[in-house]
């Protein structure tokens, strides 16, 4: 029976730090080999899926969380934020003074400001701190996102938006709240950095969930036929749909408690060791 393995990118077929892992690409390749369809479904724009994951030549991909949706050479979704939803936003939050930092993903580009770039900078320091040098060298190698202040080069009526990050306190957070459930727009992500509250927002009804929904209709396969591994919150509308959801080790309560299942680590083979005990390879 053919199957669809859906894969989450960051923490389940790729480390952060050393990369997809060799396990994996075999698995990968055993699917194929045995008429499975295989699926990354990212949170991450389509232009910022690492290189060695595209040198994987997956054919079916979900990015920007779900509101991009592309098999082979066919692109079968791509919905972006209103215009005039962002513009309001950007009133509301008075993004032009930059005392918020934000972030603007378009399919092929990250738009932030330069409280957002200090932002990532941080979180990448805090990932390499235990890294040897040449693992850093990897790490940057096979990072395709560029930190620069670049908010002065997006245009809000040309670059189509596909999902906005957001740190606040907790003032504007409950502002944030608010706005969301006024306007066609979704929390597809939330949590802290610091004292900061940290959210990702997309448009409505372009979930993980609601895109795997669609590529099972355009591929003609069955819900009940879907394998999921994820390890992160915005993995938990993509877990309520698949009939199977496998949570890597060290994935949140949140996530691990709605799985039908748990596996090891990215880099103790996690994908290959739950396809081969479940005789999908």
């Amino acid at each position: 029976m053919k199957k669809l393995i859906i894969l989450d990118i960051d923490g389940t077929l790729r480390d952060f730090a050393y990369g997809v892992p060799n396990s994996a690409i075999k698995a990968v390749n055993m699917c194929r080999e045995r008429g499975h369809i295989v699926c990354i479904c990212t949170g991450r724009s389509q232009g910022t899926i690492p290189k060695d994951v595209m040198d994987m030549n997956i054919e079916a991909i979900i990015s920007g969380g779900g509101c991009y949706i592309k098999y082979r050479n066919n692109i079968i979704k791509d919905e972006y934020i209103d215009v005039d939803i962002l513009k309001k936003f950007y009133e509301t939050f008075k993004l032009k003074n930059n005392n918020i930092a934000f972030a603007f993903e378009s399919i092929e580009k990250v738009f932030m400001n330069n409280s957002a770039y200090e932002i990532f900078m941080d979180m990448n320091r805090e990932k390499i701190a235990f890294l040897n040098d040449k693992q850093k060298e990897h790490f940057f190698k096979n990072e395709k996102i560029v930190y620069e202040d670049n908010i002065r080069d997006f245009n809000i009526e040309k670059d189509n938006i596909h999902k906005i990050c957001i740190w606040s306190d907790y003032k504007m957070n409950k502002k944030l709240d608010f706005f969301i459930k006024e306007n066609n727009i979704y929390k597809s992500q939330s949590g802290m950095w610091h004292e900061n509250f940290y959210n990702e927002i997309i448009k409505k009804g372009s979930n993980k969930g609601d895109a795997i929904k669609t590529l099972c209709k355009y591929l003609k396969i069955d819900l009940k036929d879907t394998i999921a591994f994820g390890d992160g919150y915005n993995d938990i509308d993509m877990f309520n749909v698949c009939e199977t959801s496998i949570a890597m080790e060290g994935s949140p309560l949140a996530l691990s408690n709605i799985s039908t299942g748990m596996c090891e680590s990215v880099m103790e083979d996690g994908i290959y060791n739950e396809l081969s005990r479940r005789n999908i390879i």
